[in-house]
This record gives structure tokens, C-alpha cells and sequence, in this order.
């Protein structure tokens, strides 16, 4: 199992003197705000700032959480849940259009780059997720530390993936071996083999962030390497549904989640 690094510090924008004593000044949304000092590290990379170069600028409490946390899975907005960032923001839609961006970047890549006789491997999907990632956040690539919740337990559909769901990565491993090694040119057989990768890689949830976007670009990878259509980017066209269907293959009932698949790759190919 790869393991997730904590960091040290969270590289501060500028420092302000007086006396012997130096104030750090971190920059989220193009806003300044006070945080503890950081480790040495980052102090020697970064400039003095005067007070008199501050005036003006927007000065706001830390808008993160568990800010002196050295895991840096630990550090979400206080408003929204985002998890702290190399772009520095608390904007979601931001957020997602750079995630988006990197997503299209390594699947142009991948369908050039990937043999077709290629056997997938956990370690390749993890090297998949710090490709997109690794210019947003600081724990690309690396499984998750922390147990994350979605939804609202007023509304029942509240899902918590728990640190222990961890332990079926390496069964994950086996599961897209064989299926990456098979060779399949039917639309039923390869929409199920898709529609249990899926389900099986989003039930583990094994990346703080992004695990959406690599379930379907594994699913996609798998389709490309049998001749088919990548149709992960349409599946999210009507999500709570898909999300639904999802869900339901969390139980081993992949039925409802290969239909909408095939249905995908008919639209396709017809």
C-alpha cells in the first residue's frame, strides 16, 4: 500500500519584522491572513514583507481548519470542506475547472501513450491520480489518511468511507489485472467488466480527492484498450442517478450500472 506523507509546512507568502520577531502572512483567494510560523524550509524561500506594503489588502481570519495539522489531508476550508491547496483558494468552481483541465491532459496521454497490451495496476492508477493532481494538491497520488463523508444524514444518503475500506486495494489490484488482461470485443461483457472496476475502485474511495474523476478514467482506459468508446466524461449527465447506480455496486448489484453504460456505448458506436 502506498503510503500518504505528512508535510511541514504550508509555504507562507510573506513575513513582516519587528524587532527579532517575525509575523507570517498566508494568501488564500488573494486575501492575507496570520498563521503560526512555518518550517525552516519554507522560511528561507520566501521574502520579507513590510507592514507598509500590506495596506490595502484585503486581511482575513484563517479560513482554514486544522491549519497546524502536519497531514495536510487535515486542513479544510472552514466554509466549504475543500482540502488545503497549491492554488490557495476555497473556490470549489475554481478548484474544478483546473481539476478538469489536468483530467483531459492525461487522458490525451494515456490513449496515446498506453499499449494496448498494458496490465493496469493499482501502483499505475495511483501514478494516474498525481498526474492530475499533482499541481493541486499536496497529497496526489498518495492513498488517503483520513475517512471522508457525502451527503445528509437528514436525508439518509449520507456515505462515510472509513479507513478500512482501504484494506480491499489490494483485491482492487487483482480485479483490474485480470480484467486489463482480457481481450473482449462484446458490448455486454465489457460494459459489466466496467461497471464492477467501477463501483469496486469508488467503494474503497482510496484518494482524498478525485476519486470520481479516476474511476471513470479507469473505466474508460479499460473500454480504449478493447476498441470501444470512452464515455466516462457523458456519465455524469443526469449524476444522481449514476450516482445511484453506483451505490447499488457497492452490493455486488452491477445490473443497474452496466445498463447505463451500454446504453452510453450503443449511443457511440450507432
Amino acid at each position: 500500500m502506498i503510503k500518504s506523507r505528512p508535510i511541514k509546512d504550508h509555504h507562507y507568502s510573506h513575513r513582516t519584522k519587528k524587532g527579532k520577531a517575525f509575523t507570517y502572512w498566508y494568501t488564500t483567494d488573494e486575501k492575507y491572513f496570520i498563521g503560526d510560523s512555518p518550517g525552516m524550509k519554507a522560511r528561507k524561500s520566501n521574502p520579507t514583507l513590510t507592514m507598509a506594503s500590506l495596506i490595502g489588502k484585503s486581511i482575513i481570519d484563517n479560513p482554514w481548519q486544522e491549519w497546524e495539522s502536519e497531514n495536510a489531508e487535515m486542513i479544510i476550508s472552514r466554509t466549504n470542506g475543500i482540502p488545503i491547496n497549491y492554488l490557495k483558494t476555497t473556490d470549489q468552481e475554481k478548484i474544478q475547472f483546473y481539476e478538469d483541465t489536468a483530467l483531459v491532459d492525461v487522458y490525451e496521454h494515456l490513449t496515446r501513450a498506453l499499449a494496448p497490451d498494458t496490465i493496469i495496476t493499482f501502483k499505475m492508477i495511483a501514478a494516474w491520480h498525481d498526474m492530475v493532481f499533482k499541481k493541486i494538491y499536496p497529497f496526489a497520488g498518495k492513498v488517503r489518511t483520513v475517512e471522508l463523508s457525502k451527503g445528509s444524514s437528514t436525508h439518509h444518503t449520507e456515505w462515510t468511507w472509513r479507513m478500512s475500506y482501504l484494506n480491499g486495494i489490494d483485491g482492487l489490484d487483482r480485479l483490474v489485472q485480470k480484467t486489463s488482461a482480457e481481450s473482449i470485443n462484446d458490448i455486454e461483457i465489457i460494459s459489466l467488466k466496467v461497471a464492477e472496476a467501477v463501483p469496486e475502485f469508488l467503494f474503497i474511495h482510496p484518494f482524498r480527492e478525485g476519486n470520481g474523476r479516476i474511476g471513470r478514467l479507469l473505466g474508460d482506459i479499460i473500454l480504449a484498450k478493447n476498441n470501444f468508446p470512452m464515455i466516462g466524461m457523458n456519465l455524469m449527465t443526469d449524476e444522481l442517478d449514476y450516482l445511484k447506480r453506483v451505490r447499488e455496486g457497492y452490493s455486488k448489484n452491477y445490473k443497474p450500472l452496466e445498463e447505463i453504460i451500454e446504453e452510453k456505448l450503443i449511443e457511440r458506436i450507432s
